[in-house]
């Protein structure tokens, strides 16, 4: 399971600034929408070329083909069900070129004719850097329905 940075790690660099924080937020909105629009190729994009895509499980996609291939799996399982994250309140340890969100996260589902919809509860751990003044994913870990609490408790 990644890790959060640790304080001599975060000491290497400068800190995150208002420019670094809107970056990383715009990668977060990024993620959602390629997800809930089912677009396996923007997701990927989400992610370094070296990026890891993991689960709680036996999932560990690495590089952005993998990804793309792996995230096609999930498209399928959801079906026709229409769904929105909702990725907004991170919190955000690290420096203006590598840092650790945690997230705990909603995505809601539900049929395309549905007035109402379910709420699936995830906890994501995520390691970032930036590549060519863009924040991307370098390894997203999520732990769907968090049977055994909160991954960063652990």
């Amino acid at each position: 399971m990644p890790q959060p940075m640790t304080t001599d790690e975060v000491r290497t660099s400068q800190p995150l600034t208002t420019a670094d924080r809107l970056g990383i937020l715009d990668l977060f909105a990024r993620y959602a929408w390629a997800y809930d629009g089912g677009d396996a190729q923007a997701y990927a994009e989400t992610f370094a070329t070296d990026g890891v895509l993991a689960d709680e499980n036996d999932l560990r996609a690495v590089g952005r083909p993998a990804i793309a291939e792996a995230i096609k799996t999930f498209f399928d399982m959801r079906g026709l069900n229409v769904w929105q994250h909702h990725n907004d309140h991170l919190r955000i340890d690290g420096d203006s070129e590598r840092c650790t969100v945690q997230l705990l996260g909603r995505a809601r589902a539900s049929p395309p004719t549905a007035a109402s919809a379910s709420a699936v509860w995830a906890g994501y751990i995520s390691r970032l850097r930036k590549v060519d003044g863009e924040w991307l994913f370098a390894e997203r870990t999520f732990y769907m329905g968090m049977p055994k609490g909160l991954p960063w408790k652990r």
